[in-house]
């Protein structure tokens, strides 16, 4: 039932606005200008593949997580059928609804993680849930939902790495921060967390030897494995970028 009513807010908010302000593109750019500039600068990006690098204002150039989710839809229908501005901005907010739902559900539980309470943790979930801005973003075509969403879990692994230090929860949190910082800029304070709380559980080991040795073995692996991936995934990404369309 709690998780039906989180899940369920911005779906009855953002139905009835689904088709909102769609008739023609002057009328998305009268509602919304930053939709309008999305939405077109998407559309080339759709109909010409993902390593298509079109024109698109600055201001408006969100990281790219959010969108190639959505191409998972977009981009087989634009091979198929003609793609326009109207299927793109109602796949994109029928996304947002559905995460803007889940992020709800993530800070419930991580909520309740921390207050050990069902209820304090409902009505932290249920006052996002409802908060003006919350409901904004989870109709709109902007990253905001899925950003709040892969930031409270990335903040529960964090929770899972102080409770008890394990490789999974630290590469698990590590993905999720990754996530969010290519889903929208505001998740940075959460990557600087994660090796801060690493070096604290580090910290509180120091008196239980084997402890201890054992997590100083784990991040020593971790590094060794990481960093080889980490510089191979940057040039690949470099070579991608140079070669784009």
């Amino acid at each position: 039932m709690v998780i039906a009513s989180l899940l369920s807010i911005p779906i009855i908010y953002g139905v009835p606005l689904l088709f909102v302000g769609l008739d023609d593109i002057n009328m998305v750019r009268h509602f919304d200008h930053g939709e309008s500039e999305i939405a077109l600068g998407w559309l080339k990006a759709y109909t010409n593949g993902p390593l298509f690098s079109g024109n698109l204002d600055i201001y408006m150039a969100y990281p790219k997580f959010f969108y190639n989710l959505a191409g998972v839809v977009l981009y087989p229908l634009a091979m198929v059928s003609e793609l326009d501005y109207k299927t793109i901005v109602i796949t994109w907010r029928i996304l947002n609804m559905i995460f803007a739902g889940l992020a709800s559900i993530a800070l419930f539980v991580l909520a309740r993680c921390i207050l050990q309470s069902t209820l304090a943790a409902y009505i932290s979930a249920l006052l996002l849930s409802i908060t003006p801005e919350f409901l904004i973003w989870s109709s709109n075509v902007r990253p905001n939902p899925l950003e709040q969403l892969l930031i409270f879990l990335g903040l529960l692994g964090c929770l899972k790495i102080l409770g008890k230090p394990t490789t999974k929860w630290f590469i698990v949190s590590t993905i999720l921060t990754a996530l969010a910082f290519a889903t929208k800029f505001g998740s940075i304070p959460l990557a600087l967390l994660i090796p801060l709380i690493s070096i604290y559980c580090i910290w509180t080991k120091r008196t239980q030897k084997d402890e201890f040795t054992k997590l100083i073995k784990t991040y020593s692996t971790l590094f060794t494995i990481c960093l080889p991936i980490a510089v191979f995934l940057g040039l690949l990404i470099t070579i991608l970028l140079s070669v784009s369309l």
